[in-house]
């Protein structure tokens, strides 16, 4: 109720009215004197009557408890009145504040003034907007005078202090007065700290909590005067602004410790605000005195104290030159440096800055400080060239889209500045000096503007070469005009300004604009074509721009032709035409030229060569890489291939070049093109094949090197070579039938033909690289199949064709022989029936020559024979034919010979009398061979039994050299087995075997030296076995053992006695051993009945990597018998077999045997028997090695493993022990060398059984 009558009432002390607290106090009066219960005045009844009065207000309203005490406080006696006023104090502190004051209004002088100051200065405190600081001194002041407080504790000011975050509104003033460097101002605000009792713990405590950086703020010591100075000085703004950091060293220690009594005298921390050299505070000190010398000297002191000590680092030297300035006292001094040094510093736009350099150029005009060290001369020369620098860039930025004059004439106003510096000039580089003396003077500079500006106004297009004269001189841009070494000149923009002021022919200004515009036209070119504009005929400028207003790809060609007509006619002879052509050329770039080359035919370019000849012969010598592509020695090249021209137009005329002209007339290398010209100059008597052959050359001539060889490897052929190349090439062209690797099938073979010789190999080999035939295996057996299936084809036609011609030759020569014979004659055929036997049969009349009577010589075939065949017989592949001729007389007798060729060699022929026992002398007049006197063995048997026909004789002969041997080669007997090579039946008939011709004793040397290599090695090591005597492992050899070793290093390399064409001389030699040599030799190969070979590719077993491996092709007859029963119907497996060298030679003569009686080498812990393995790796642990081999070997370091087929086979985990060694052969020799790792038996097992059952095939077929 009492509330309700006092409307808008407001606690705050400080605004509450008088007017107010009397209505208050009249509202508690009324109220009293209408309850009638006024008692007596500040009586314990009526103190009673207030209390309850105050307590029935605040159960109404809680909130405005401090309302009642209010209207109360006046009647209420000293002790009531003091309850309520504490009452409040433990409820809120700001409103027991507010109930101080207003007591103080109510009841003066119940509160003690002194409290109630120390209540005001608080209350000012938390309600002021600023001056915190001052406020808070105040009141700290003011509690200190009063020791003894009842109402105001230190814990009340502090609450306050703390709720209304005193600290942090003085903390943000102490940083407002810092941060505008008003640290006269904030010092003196702080003055009150220094009066402070320390020993006062209520006033500290007030002070810890609500300013705690007081401690920081009283350890502050500034030279007062001077930051009074600064305070109060007049610095302009922007120079206060840049002083700041110094001012900063006068105020209090801002650093991370704050412990210093000012920043100067901080860590270094400090430092990194302003530079100083040396960083101590001495420096500091000195540098703030200085300022303040500065600031009194004046505004343009205080400047170079910027420019030197705040932009860059106040070191001893910039200090100094301030000091000098400072006490010189010369003001024009003072202006000149402040320019220059505002100049140098000043962050203003290119052209003030520019503006000032030159300005601040000018103040220094007589040099009467040029030598004193206030001028920093190093500074000012990088500035002219920075600003040059910047001013250049933006003058060539603002030329390409208009004049850029403004720009430009700065330019020109820091030249002029700069060269009339003279004072400068021994700190300026030459470069630089320059650049600034090539810019041109003034009047040449508003001249060329002044054309700019007219070219645009008008819009014309000759201001690009005036742009282009200025971008080089005053923009001074490389790579126009000044790039080439020729720096327009102004004379030369005053001829150019001369052409278009005068010249009023539109065709020729026309002309003028187009070269203008070519791209990279040297200045002084352009220049020295504008009088030959002037002066040409009118028909030759319009043709001229005809064509170089065209399109740029053919305006070279166009040009060159026209100029090249016109001066032939002696017209256009003025040389800017040849330099316009220059350019024209520059523009096409490097290759233009082999692209050319592709785009015209042969004529065209020959037309163009010759031009350019006539143009550019006088200049010849001239030539650089200016012309791309136009050197001296490409036109000397084409002058060369100009005396070719029918040649040239041959080689563009083959299919595949396409008439390609380029890899002619741009060879990376000439030689081979030169060869290739030389190769073909009579290409129009070249026989048809080899043009064939030509025409595989590709259109880039990519293959030149191929052809060249393979045209060269043709001019070597001789008839038969050249016969067969032929017919590749003729086969080559018909790709339908004969596709390319077919082809490359025929070239392989002829390539390792041993009827070729190496240079007619080399042709083959040439032409299969310029086919680019496949060497992948699959194209490989591809082209094997298709060129066997039509060299068939082929031969099927020609003998169907032979077939027809002999049919009707033996028609007309039984109707009409002599008409025939004639006939034959005059074309030059022999008769092939002229001699022959009339009674002859026809299936032999071609096989039967009639020599006289009773004398007939019988030819055979050799080509069917297979290479095993051969090499079994002792005859090469060159042996094409077998000859026997036979007399039929009285006294039967023959000879056999062997001939490459297909005539015979000799007219001489010494005949074997059949009568004779055992003839073994030479067969005819021939080297004998095994197959010679394996047949004259069979003649001799069968032509002493009976009287055989000529068809019985060629039928006997034909079945022994067709079919495998099965008989004796001695004594003609059956040996119930057929072998790959002819043996003896027993040792009576090896007896007599001896006395055969030492060609025929010697097959395996003949045949395989390396074979015959190996028996002498295992010869020679079984001497130095200590159990060879035991073992019998030199069993009936004819040499005495302490021989044996030095008889066999007097062997020359076996290599050479296989090829020695005296056979029986180079084995007997001249050391008187030959005897013992031949004897030696004999009985190795005789005693060795087997045939054993070096493996061929198609037997080499590819899984046995880092192996010298032999093929075992049959052992001797006994032994390949009694393997053959053990398992007839069912092929033998693969095993292997460890053995010692020593051993060898007894293994291969009699095969493996069951040491029954004797100590193996490794012992039988299994039993007796034969030792083997499934794995190689198992037998490889037995290989024993070949360490010191005979003299001329080539098996030292070896070491030996057998591969043998073991008849009724099955694999075994480990090894097999084999009882009966009639189940065992050998079939290869493996030499390990020191690299060998033993493979799984799955890499090899395939391809050997495969040998295997291709051996048996072989010898059943």
């Amino acid at each position: 109720m009492v509330a309700d009558s006092v409307p808008g009432y407001s606690l705050d002390a400080t605004s509450i009215q008088q007017q107010t607290l009397d209505m208050l106090r009249n509202a508690t009066d009324s109220y009293l004197l209408s309850t009638k219960n006024r008692s007596d005045q500040f009586s314990a009844q009526f103190d009673s009557t207030l209390d309850t009065l105050v307590q029935d207000f605040t159960l109404r309203w809680p909130s405005d408890r401090l309302i009642a005490i209010f209207a109360c406080l006046h009647l209420s006696s000293a002790g009531l009145a003091t309850t309520h006023i504490l009452s409040i104090r433990a409820l809120d502190a700001e409103q027991y504040l507010t109930c101080l004051l207003i007591c103080d209004q109510i009841r003066p002088a119940f509160i003690p003034p002194r409290e109630i100051q120390i209540a005001n200065s608080l209350n000012q405190v938390i309600r002021a907007k600023s001056r915190h600081i001052h406020e808070f001194g105040l009141l700290v002041e003011r509690f200190r005078l009063m020791e003894t407080r009842h109402w105001l504790d230190s814990g009340v000011v502090e609450h306050l202090l703390a709720r209304y975050d005193i600290a942090g509104r003085m903390w943000h003033e102490i940083n407002v007065l810092l941060e505008n460097r008003r640290l006269h101002t904030l010092y003196g605000v702080v003055a009150w700290r220094h009066s402070l009792p320390a020993d006062n713990a209520a006033i500290m405590s007030i002070i810890n909590s609500s300013f705690p950086h007081l401690p920081w703020i009283l350890t502050w010591r500034p030279h007062v005067q001077r930051i009074k100075q600064w305070e109060e000085a007049s610095f302009a703004i922007e120079d206060r602004r840049r002083l700041e950091r110094v001012f900063d060293f006068d105020g209090p220690d801002v650093t991370s410790s704050g412990q210093q009594s000012k920043l100067s005298l901080a860590a270094r921390g400090s430092y990194k605000h302003v530079p100083v050299q040396p960083e101590t505070p001495e420096t500091h000190e000195k540098l703030l005195q200085l300022l303040s010398d500065a600031q009194r000297a004046g505004q343009g002191m205080v400047k170079i104290f910027i420019q030197l000590c705040v932009e860059n680092c106040a070191d001893e030297k910039a200090m100094s030159m301030v000091r000098l300035a400072i006490e010189n006292g010369d003001s024009d001094l003072c202006d000149g440096l402040s320019l220059i040094y505002n100049a140098l510093y000043t962050q203003k736009g290119l052209s003030n800055q520019i503006g000032e350099l030159a300005k601040a150029l000018s103040t220094v005009k007589s040099g009467e400080y040029a030598d004193t060290s206030l001028i920093p001369l190093e500074q000012i020369v990088q500035q002219v060239e920075s600003l040059l620098d910047a001013a250049q860039t933006t003058f060539r930025e603002q030329l390409q889209s208009g004049t850029g004059e403004f720009v430009g004439m700065l330019i020109s106003d820091l030249k002029q500045a700069v060269l009339k510096a003279v004072w400068l000039h021994k700190n300026i580089s030459p470069q630089l000096l320059a650049r600034l003396v090539q810019i041109p003077s003034e009047d040449v500079l508003e001249a060329t503007f002044k054309h700019l500006y007219d070219a645009e106004r008008t819009g014309q297009v000759a201001d690009a070469r005036f742009k282009d004269y200025l971008a080089s001189t005053l923009g001074g841009q490389s790579g126009m005009s000044a790039s080439a070494g020729h720096l327009v000149s102004f004379q030369e923009i005053q001829v150019e300004l001369e052409f278009w002021k005068t010249n009023r022919s539109s065709t020729r200004r026309d002309l003028a604009k187009i070269i203008s515009g070519l791209e990279d036209i040297p200045q002084a070119t352009y220049i020295s074509c504008l009088p030959a504009i002037i002066q040409e005929d009118d028909t030759f400028i319009e043709e001229i721009k005809h064509i170089l207003a065209s399109e740029k790809k053919v305006t070279c060609f166009q040009f060159s032709r026209y100029i090249a007509r016109r001066r032939r006619n002696g017209q256009l002879l003025h040389d800017c035409w040849i330099m316009i052509l220059g350019v024209l050329i520059q523009q096409q770039g490097q290759d233009w030229l082999p692209h050319a080359a592709t785009r015209m035919v042969l004529v065209e370019w020959l037309g163009f060569i010759k031009d350019m000849q006539f143009l550019l012969g006088p200049i010849q010598s001239q030539l650089s890489l200016s012309w791309p592509g136009l050197t001296p020695e490409r036109l000397d090249w084409w002058g060369h291939l100009s005396k070719h021209e029918s040649t040239i137009q041959f080689l563009v005329e083959q299919p595949r070049t396409h008439r390609n002209i380029q890899w002619l007339y741009f060879p990376s290398r000439q030689n081979e093109i030169q060869e290739l010209i030389n190769l073909v100059q009579s290409h129009k008597t070249m026989p048809p094949t080899r043009k064939i052959a030509l025409s595989y050359l590709d259109m880039d001539g990519n293959n030149v090197v191929n052809i060249n060889t393979l045209l060269r490897s043709f001019d070597t052929l001789s008839d038969f070579p050249r016969a067969a190349f032929d017919r590749v090439v003729l086969r080559a062209q018909s790709s339908g039938i004969w596709p390319k690797n077919a082809v490359g099938a025929l070239l392989r073979c002829w390539a390792r033909s041993a009827e070729l010789d190496q240079s007619a190999c080399s042709a083959f080999q040439a032409f299969g690289v310029v086919l680019q035939i496949s060497r992948s295996t699959h194209s490989r057996t591809h082209g094997n199949q298709v060129a066997s299936q039509e060299i068939e084809r082929e031969c099927k036609e020609v003998l169907q064709d032979a077939e027809k011609l002999e049919r009707l030759r033996w028609q007309l020569q039984r109707k009409r022989p002599k008409r025939v014979a004639a006939l034959l004659k005059s074309l030059d055929i022999m008769d092939s029936m002229h001699g022959r036997h009339s009674d002859l049969p026809e299936s032999l009349i071609d096989a039967v020559e009639v020599l006289s009577d009773n004398e007939y010589e019988i030819t055979f075939p050799l080509t069917d024979l297979g290479e095993i065949q051969l090499y079994g017989r002792g005859i090469t592949k060159k042996s094409r034919i077998l000859r026997l001729r036979i007399r039929l007389d009285g006294k039967p007798a023959f000879c056999v010979h062997t001939s490459a060729e297909t005539d015979s060699s000799s007219n001489q022929h010494y005949y074997w009398d059949v009568f004779d026992d055992y003839t073994n002398g030479p067969a005819c007049s021939q080297r004998p061979s095994l197959l010679s006197y394996y047949l004259s063995q069979t003649m001799i048997h069968l032509l002493k039994r009976s009287n055989p026909s000529l068809q019985t004789i060629h039928k006997t002969a034909q079945e022994l050299i067709d079919n495998n041997p099965s008989t004796c080669l001695v004594c003609a007997k059956d040996l119930k087995v057929t072998l790959w090579k002819p043996s003896t039946c027993s040792k009576a008939c090896s007896k007599a075997f001896r006395r055969a011709p030492l060609e025929v004793r010697l097959h395996n040397l003949l045949v395989d030296p390396s074979t015959l290599d190996l028996l002498l090695t295992s010869l020679y090591l079984a001497v130095s076995d200590p159990n060879h005597v035991r073992f019998n492992l030199l069993q009936d050899c004819p040499i005495p053992t302490t021989q044996l070793v030095s008889l066999i290093d007097s062997f020359p390399a076996l290599s050479v006695l296989a090829a020695a064409k005296d056979l029986p001389s180079a084995l007997y030699g001249t050391d008187g051993l030959g005897s013992q040599r031949e004897l030696l030799l004999s009985w190795i190969c005789i005693a060795f009945r087997g045939f054993m070979m070096k493996a061929s590719d198609r037997y080499k077993i590819h899984g046995m990597a880092n192996t010298e491996q032999f093929l075992m092709l049959n052992s001797h007859h006994e032994r390949e018998s009694l393997f053959a029963a053990q398992s007839p119907n069912s092929p033998g497996g693969v095993v292997f077999h460890g053995t010692q060298p020593a051993r060898l030679f007894s293994v291969l003569t009699q095969g493996l045997k069951v040491m029954s009686h004797t100590a193996p080498v490794n012992g039988a812990s299994y039993g007796a028997g034969i030792y083997c393995a499934d794995e190689p790796a198992t037998s490889n642990a037995y290989a024993g090695a070949i360490v010191t081999s005979w003299k001329h070997s080539a098996l030292n370091g070896m070491r030996v493993m057998l591969g043998c087929e073991l008849a009724g086979h099955a694999l075994s985990s480990s090894f097999h022990v084999i009882p009966v060694e009639d189940r065992l052969l050998v079939r290869y020799v493996f030499l390990l060398s020191a690299t060998f790792v033993p493979p799984a038996r799955a890499h090899v097992e395939p391809a050997m059984a495969s040998a295997y059952s291709t051996l048996r095939t072989g010898l059943a077929s």
